[in-house]
């Protein structure tokens, strides 16, 4: 699956609520697997998995260049 193709899947899960009482369901990444195929969305543990890393670092980055500083606990 392309890296845009999750990016969709993301997109189409902030946009549906149907989409999102589905994923708050989930218990692990098969289940949300199982789901995102159910809409027409192919993804892998690796495309999750690949995502999981990419976040953070954007988050950090864009603190990084913003005037706001993270919350620290």
């Amino acid at each position: 699956m392309s890296r845009q193709q999750m990016q969709d899947f993301i997109i189409a899960s902030e946009r549906s609520p149907n989409l999102r009482r589905e994923l708050k369901k989930c218990a692990n990444f098969n289940d949300l697997i199982r789901i995102a195929r159910e809409y027409g969305f192919f993804i892998s543990k690796s495309d999750i998995r690949d995502d999981i890393g990419v976040i953070p670092n954007k988050i950090r980055n864009w603190f990084e260049l913003s005037s706001i500083s993270p919350i620290k606990k």
